[in-house]
């Protein structure tokens, strides 16, 4: 139910965290960003057939709650428009904290906005906002990784929730198994036989860093990997955008590039809605299938996250050095860093530094850890 403000009387959204009119803070409850069951209707059946049932549910349910079904998240839809924030952040009180994922069944999902899409008005996660948006994009994930290290670190679904396969429309655009580390992204050449009815946007290969590009199972999608030889903490960014015709893929770590792609039409890529738009943005998990190098199903992350930062623009050389000396540049839409000061457990919600509207809902309790 609506929100009444104590202080204004102004009449807000229910999963308001603070009131838009005055800046009340609302006292925080579970009610907020609750997983909630549907209620099952009470029959006049025989006794027997009542137990028969009530095992069979509990079986269900039970291996639905293991699973975390899609039935059993609320993932909110925000009405406001997220702010750039230009104030540099310092990261040296929080450099040992990370989220913990265990590579099983934690994650955390991004809130939903609407944006324009064809005309119509479409929900899609906050990194695909961005991208859609702005036309430009910078996801800096900060994260603790190592040759074992497994799993997607961000990711997109058009449609359906973890665990259960989707039909069409998904990508893991970063993602680490086997000791590499791999960014990716596709284009509507990976539709198999429909490619006959639509304008190909194949991924070629422009510029090689550090890093290598990886084959795909139809030879158009942008995929690079580099080699992660010795456990830390590193600056992984994921770069895309679009401009004079074309759509730009690049990948960095530490502030070296490792590849970029291209193709040759705008917004041809999952980040910017091709083959979408996508509903639902992950940090910690994604569908996989034809990916390389992966599980070809879900692909939960098992490994340590520290910080993930959105930048509705490029970082140039000098804000990536920024980053690598403990600093977070200006400039972003939102900035997630790991600790109890901003991950609350209970409620299982990780707000945004910059603004406590923003939060990513946590699936399966992934905690705060040291490393």
């Amino acid at each position: 139910m609506p929100k009444v403000c104590p202080r204004c009387g102004y009449v807000n959204d229910d999963l308001s965290i603070i009131c838009s009119k005055c800046g009340y803070h609302f006292p925080e409850t579970r009610h907020d960003y609750q997983y909630y069951f549907p209620k099952k209707k009470k029959r006049n059946l025989p006794i027997i057939s009542v137990v028969i049932l009530t095992i069979v549910l509990l079986g269900i349910g039970g291996f639905l709650l293991y699973k975390n079904s899609v039935n059993t998240v609320r993932v909110p839809i925000s009405s406001s428009v997220p702010a750039i924030s230009y104030t540099p952040i310092s990261l040296l009180k929080y450099q040992g904290c990370a989220i913990s994922f265990n590579g099983v069944d934690q994650y955390f999902i991004t809130p939903i906005f609407y944006i324009k899409d064809n005309g119509e008005n479409v929900p899609v996660g906050l990194f695909s906002y961005v991208a859609m948006e702005y036309k430009a994009e910078t996801i800096a994930i900060r994260a603790y990784l190592t040759p074992n290290t497994r799993g997607v670190l961000i990711g997109l679904s058009k449609d359906t929730l973890p665990f259960n396969p989707p039909k069409s429309g998904w990508s893991p655009l970063v993602y680490i198994s086997h000791g590499k580390l791999i960014i990716a992204d596709i284009s509507n050449n990976s539709l198999g036989s429909l490619q006959a009815f639509l304008p190909i946007k194949p991924f070629k290969l422009v510029k090689t860093g550090i890093g290598q590009p990886i084959p795909t199972p139809n030879g158009g999608e942008a995929a690079m990997c580099v080699s992660i030889n010795k456990p830390g903490f590193y600056w992984v960014l994921f770069q895309e955008w679009s401009a004079d015709g074309m759509t730009y893929i690049a990948g960095y770590i530490n502030g070296e590039l490792i590849a970029e792609f291209c193709a040759p039409f705008t917004d041809a890529s999952s980040l910017f809605g091709e083959i979408g738009p996508y509903k639902y943005n992950f940090v910690g998990v994604a569908f996989t299938k034809q990916w390389p190098q992966t599980n070809y199903q879900w692909y939960p992350f098992k490994g340590y996250i520290n910080s993930i930062v959105v930048y509705p623009s490029l970082l140039s050389k000098s804000q990536m050095y920024q980053l690598g000396n403990g600093t977070i540049p200006g400039g972003y839409i939102a900035a997630f860093i790991a600790s109890s000061s901003y991950y609350n457990q209970k409620s299982g919600v990780w707000y945004a530094y910059n603004n406590t509207q923003l939060g990513l809902i946590a699936v399966g309790n992934p905690c705060v850890a040291s490393v």
